[in-house]
């Protein structure tokens, strides 16, 4: 990951958009990117897991897709 936004050159901002945790490795990737985001003040982290938990309605019963609502 860190060769991909080194191989982005200097862009004011950088957004890296979460995994849901649907998946085992999902975790790992997300770690990757918020430590990605903490190495670098251009880089941003958004939580999509905390916003698109089980409850919110935004994904469709296999924990990846998106409902109408999501979308």
């Amino acid at each position: 990951l860190g060769q991909i936004l080194d191989s982005i050159g200097p862009v004011p901002r950088v957004v890296l958009i979460g995994l849901a945790n649907t998946k085992a490795f999902h975790s790992g990737v997300n770690a990757a990117m918020i430590d990605a985001a903490d190495a670098r003040p251009n880089v941003a982290y958004a939580n999509w897991a905390g916003i698109a938990d089980g409850s919110s309605g935004l994904l469709r019963s296999d924990g990846v897709h998106l409902t109408a609502g999501g979308a």
